[in-house]
């Protein structure tokens, strides 16, 4: 057999996108330009779902005189031009907004509209301080046109008040997920919704219809993270059948609460964002009647008028029979609170501080062995020896976290026994000596590698790069910032990043002036 033979091009196209997937995308981006047949598979198959075409022309302008009028007009011409030119299917869509692009955008939308919107599964709008209401009507009447739609995405990072002649109506017949992070107005209709986060009265039928009110009979996961602009009937939660995940990211409406407690039996997840208050806690109880709750979770409760944290006295979650994760957040747990725990309790995160220490730790250790999950938040404070002898105990361990803790490099050097079962160790927002602490493999058989998210590390060393420490502390972040849940999971990752499958361009196929080379980038690999 000749020692020359391409065996490349006997493999089946399935075995070729396995290939392409171990590879960044700069170099999947060099493999489209071997063979027809590979950017044929790259971009006219199925695999096109792993880029996403990112359009923010402004964003990318490197000089003032590129943000004048007439060359933004010159530019949104060679983009229509080559928008009109590729072939290929994306999609995913991004686009960034801003004030520079308001007058030209409709000029741009017209030349991704339909030629680009047609194929979209996903659409992604970035409005930064320009005008909703000047811009997004014209999103709005194409809406039902996106016959593949599954995905909207909206924010408006100005968050300004909103002047509107009307309230449209958001149509379309295949969307699942709806985000709407706005002050803008609006009414759903949309079948296959089975996500929704925004303002709940944006699900409300609209003013003087004389249409029956839509049910939402597809809606699992509702977070209600917007100020609604008018109340919500409680009646809303009745055209919500399925709804198993709630997000109460506002404050909190006794009626609107207690009328989903009654009205959604089959809730299994419930999240409180928001701080709430002492006048709230007599709604809470309505939490027990959930009986199918496994994750419930609560940022703080404040006595009215004191912000150090309140309590959760008078709520009996051992009539949560289902319940596996529950997060206190910095509220101050009473010793009953804890020793009521129903016994399917496997994940817990609270907050302790040097006067409730002793006290719940006494606790959980003796009636939480059982624990495969444990988060612990020490405001400013070193855990204690007492602690970290304990951690022996829970031999069912496999995740740790602390938060705002203070660690020294010898800190782990005072824990009894180690947890054979601890696969992650978790430090956030917290205050190290060195990211190198002593004993871990001895204390943590089954411990790869600890995990750093915004930690302030006092002596870095060269081969730190050896831990996930992509998030660490930086200069102007505040260590101890109260914007974020204490202990809570993953309630607070809203940093900036850019998706690991984000499409680059280059505009190396482009022989591009200076000035439109970074203004035309996001565009300039779009022709085949």
């Amino acid at each position: 057999m000749p020692k020359d033979h391409n065996y490349m091009e006997i493999l089946p196209d399935e075995v070729l996108c396995m290939l392409f997937d171990r590879l960044d995308l700069d170099s999947v981006k060099a493999a489209s330009r071997v063979c027809q047949r590979w950017k044929t598979i790259i971009f006219f198959s199925g695999y096109v779902d792993r880029f996403m075409l990112d359009i923010n022309i402004l964003n990318k302008a490197t000089t003032r005189k590129q943000q004048e009028e007439r060359q933004l007009k010159r530019l949104i011409q060679q983009v229509k031009q080559l928008v009109a030119q590729t072939q290929r299917h994306y999609r995913g869509l991004s686009l960034g907004i801003e004030p520079m692009l308001e007058y030209q955008f409709p000029a741009l939308w017209k030349a991704i509209h339909p030629k680009i919107t047609q194929h979209l599964r996903e659409l992604e709008l970035d409005f930064i301080e320009s005008s909703m209401a000047k811009i997004f009507p014209l999103i709005v009447e194409a809406l039902p046109t996106m016959q593949h739609l599954q995905s909207l995405n909206v924010v408006d990072y100005g968050y300004n008040r909103i002047y509107q002649k009307k309230i449209p109506t958001l149509r379309n017949q295949s969307a699942m997920h709806l985000s709407m992070d706005c002050n803008y107005k609006f009414t759903v209709d949309m079948p296959q919704l089975q996500t929704y986060d925004g303002a709940l009265c944006a699900l409300l039928p609209p003013d003087n219809s004389s249409e029956p009110a839509a049910a939402f009979e597809k809606l699992t996961d509702l977070t209600i993270s917007v100020k609604g602009w008018k109340s919500a009937d409680p009646s809303i939660f009745r055209r919500m059948p399925c709804l198993k995940q709630c997000d109460w990211n506002v404050p909190l409406d006794a009626d609107l609460f207690s009328s989903m407690s009654e009205t959604c039996p089959s809730l299994t997840s419930l999240w409180f964002s928001k701080t709430l208050y002492t006048s709230d806690l007599p709604y809470l109880k309505s939490v027990l009647k959930l009986t199918q709750l496994r994750d419930l979770m609560f940022h703080r409760i404040n006595q009215d008028g004191d912000y150090s944290g309140g309590t959760l006295q008078g709520l009996d979650f051992s009539k949560l029979t289902q319940l596996e994760s529950l997060d206190l957040g910095k509220t101050v747990v009473q010793t009953s609170t804890l020793l009521n725990l129903p016994k399917s309790v496997r994940k817990v995160a609270l907050h302790i501080d040097h006067e409730t220490e002793r006290r719940l730790i006494d606790i959980i250790t003796c009636n939480l062995q059982h624990l495969t999950e444990l988060r612990l938040a020490y405001y400013r404070a070193q855990p204690s020896r007492l602690l970290l002898k304990s951690l022996s105990l829970f031999e069912q361990l496999e995740v740790l976290q602390f938060s705002r803790c203070h660690f020294t490099q010898s800190s782990f050097l005072r824990m009894d026994a180690p947890l054979p079962r601890l696969h992650t160790l978790r430090f956030k927002r917290c205050k190290l000596e060195t990211k190198h602490l002593l004993g871990l493999q001895g204390k943590f058989p089954q411990l790869k590698a600890c995990e750093f998210l915004k930690c302030f590390v006092m002596t870095e060393c060269d081969d730190d790069n050896e831990y996930q420490s992509d998030d660490t502390f930086e200069s102007g972040d505040d260590l101890y910032s109260e914007d974020d849940i204490l202990g809570s999971y993953d309630s607070d990752e809203f940093s900036e990043y850019t998706d690991s499958d984000e499409y680059q361009y280059d505009g190396s196929d482009y022989e591009l002036g200076y000035d439109d080379y970074a203004l035309l980038s996001a565009l300039a690999d779009m022709v085949p």
